[in-house]
């Protein structure tokens, strides 16, 4: 679909200190509910210049009335059109013949408004403070996956499934300038579905395309070496922690030292439990 509308986003100090506010926060279950009414704040602008015309109407929290099904069909085919060549373990199906409901609960209502807006730049083009709108959308990112999915996977499969497609195409914005990132945030994804190992490659490859210069190049490896261990790859570990050593700054020596300390106390402490002897009948 070709992108014949402009979308300004605004960031104004006062959006911006509401942003960081929540960034900073001790994130609980309202978080989906904030961070769609920042999102909305940001691309609502002057009624009198249209732009938001070119958005669904159900993005507007104020929106009176049951959603637009023409609006949600056109959502879950661009999705659906979009991830069809997209294929990861454990990944649900759209549902074919799909209905959104007239009156959706308020996790269904959330499903669709956060995939429509992680998969807004297929349909508009961005202008303004679009920085700061990808910032708001990986918020969106993290909160679907900690509370929004969750909520949804035993009760509403069909929305569960339509935000998993979204929070899919959604780290594909960084796959060329971020590569760091977007490895980040697909290794979210297999988390959720349960993949481990793509989980654990996801992160090792987010964590080579960070500089040590980078404020997130420790917590990176942090989150290496323990999913490692975590699934008992002790000499992979072992070789990681060491060659972390040697790849580090001299300020980050210090830090480096503990995570070696820890790592091999985990490591050797594990192997000295013994195997479980078999139950005799």
């Amino acid at each position: 679909m070709a992108r014949t509308n402009t979308l300004t986003v605004k960031a104004s100090k006062a959006l911006i200190a509401r942003y960081k506010r929540l960034l900073l926060a001790e994130w609980e279950s309202e978080l989906p509910d904030e961070v769609l009414s920042l999102l909305w704040s940001s691309v609502a602008g002057n009624p009198a210049s249209g732009e938001s015309q070119a958005l669904p109407s159900f993005l507007n929290l104020e929106h009176a009335g049951p959603f637009s099904r023409d609006e949600v069909d056109a959502l879950i085919l661009r999705i659906g059109e979009a991830t069809r060549f997209l294929d990861l373990p454990r990944l649900p199906m759209l549902q074919a013949d799909y209905e959104f409901p007239r009156k959706p609960s308020k996790g269904t209502a959330q499903a669709v408004r956060l995939a429509s807006y992680l998969t807004l730049q297929g349909t508009v083009r961005l202008a303004g403070a679009v920085d700061f709108f990808h910032d708001l959308q990986s918020l969106a990112f993290q909160a679907s996956i900690h509370f929004v999915l969750p909520s949804l996977k035993s009760k509403h499969p069909a929305e569960h499934a339509l935000l998993l497609h979204a929070l899919l195409l959604f780290p594909l914005e960084y796959a060329t300038d971020d590569p760091a990132h977007y490895s980040y945030l697909l290794s979210m994804i297999h988390g959720y579905l349960g993949n481990e190992m793509q989980k654990l490659r996801c992160l090792v490859a987010s964590f080579r395309s960070t500089t040590p210069e980078d404020h997130s190049y420790l917590t990176k490896a942090q989150e290496v070496w323990s999913e490692m261990l975590d699934e008992g790859q002790f000499k992979e570990a072992e070789n990681f922690l060491f060659s972390l050593h040697w790849s580090s700054r001299p300020w980050q020596q210090e830090e480096v030292r503990q995570m070696v300390m820890d790592g091999l106390k985990f490591i050797l402490s594990a192997e000295r439990v013994p195997e479980k002897a078999p139950e005799m009948n």
